[in-house]
């Protein structure tokens, strides 16, 4: 009989459950297994304990109903640095090493390792996560909070979903395609063009709205025009109307969904530095440079701003290869890339 972990398991993988009751099912409390009938209600698995009733047992032969079982080699508890001589880690408990992913158990406070890398189920899941991360070095650990919501890492796409403080492995991600558009700005008439990534759509160039204090990058037209124009600490301001500046969380949705090595974000020329793979797929970052008491950076960086976790105002820099944030923005200028939730049509 499936677990709670094995029916959560399914109902992540399959795009339609009906409102019903199901088979009994086993369930972990403590160090002993109790049995509860598990039934489902609006895409979610719930468990009614029978201690001192009888159910009877409704198996249906479906083959999509076939739970698989998580093996030792998909369940870790978190990130562990194995180089410590005396690590930090609960009795019994697997964990990921820090410098070289393989897999580790704690035994004696010591950690030892039983496989070198995860045992990774192949499925594909057309499944949104709750934060994205860029690799297993970054993975939030399974703690109070954590539970039933879905990691995914940046570098391989691949998700883990927090149970019982643990990450169990769920299956590769099934990408969307992203979708590239236009936008026309009601206040300016202009249009600019946008890329839709998930559940987000960004402007894809630089926008512009006339405002005080913006300028050229090295006070040039040609710069505006290719890239657009620097703004002080007024650009929070500057989105057309349901449009914002992004969040952080946005730039480390968007950094984890095409990986770590930035080739798919920038733009295929204009930078100094040779990269040997641009896969450019509409995002399109130039390397315009920013203001910082003088023009700086161009042909090596970039910035835009935008807002952190807790809502203040900073620069995010982005040198090709990997983003950089920036709270000391006195007197500095960036660009302006804005944001806004997907439009269901």
């Amino acid at each position: 009989m499936p677990d709670k972990i094995e029916w959560d398991n399914y109902i992540v993988r399959t795009a339609e459950i009906p409102d019903s009751n199901y088979w009994t099912s086993s369930y972990t409390v403590g160090f002993a297994k109790e049995y509860s009938v598990a039934y489902v209600q609006n895409r979610k698995i719930y468990h009614v304990f029978a201690y001192d009733r009888k159910y009877s047992v409704a198996c249906k032969k479906d083959e999509k109903l076939e739970a698989k079982s998580f093996s030792d080699k998909m369940i870790f508890t978190g990130t562990a640095y194995v180089s410590k001589k005396k690590a930090d880690c609960l009795e019994g408990r697997s964990y990921i090493g820090f410098e070289d992913n393989a897999l580790y158990r704690c035994e004696n406070r010591t950690l030892k390792k039983v496989a070198n890398s995860l045992e990774l189920l192949p499925d594909s899941l057309n499944v949104t996560p709750d934060t994205v991360v860029l690799n297993m070095k970054h993975m939030i650990p399974c703690t109070f909070g954590w539970n039933g919501k879905i990691v995914m890492t940046g570098y391989n796409f691949y998700m883990y979903q927090c149970y019982d403080n643990n990450w169990h492995g769920l299956g590769y991600a099934k990408l969307n395609p992203v979708q590239l558009g236009y936008y026309k700005d009601s206040l300016t008439g202009v249009h600019f063009k946008t890329i839709t990534i998930d559940s987000m759509e960004w402007s894809a160039e630089n926008i512009y709205r006339s405002m005080p204090g913006e300028e050229c990058y090295d006070n040039k037209k040609m710069h505006c025009e290719n890239h657009g124009r620097l703004y002080g600490v007024n650009a929070k301001e500057a989105c057309p109307a349901d449009w914002r500046l992004p969040r952080r969380s946005d730039w480390v949705n968007l950094f984890g969904r095409f990986g770590l090595d930035g080739a798919y974000l920038r733009s295929k020329d204009d930078w100094f530095l040779d990269f040997k793979e641009n896969k450019d797929v509409g995002f399109t970052v130039y390397p315009a440079g920013y203001v910082d008491n003088g023009y700086k950076g161009f042909g090596m960086v970039t910035g835009w701003w935008s807002y952190d976790d807790e809502n203040r105002l900073y620069a995010i820099l982005f040198d090709g290869e990997k983003f950089s944030h920036d709270y000391a923005i006195e007197n500095k200028k960036f660009y302006i890339r804005c944001v806004r939730k997907r439009r269901v049509e």
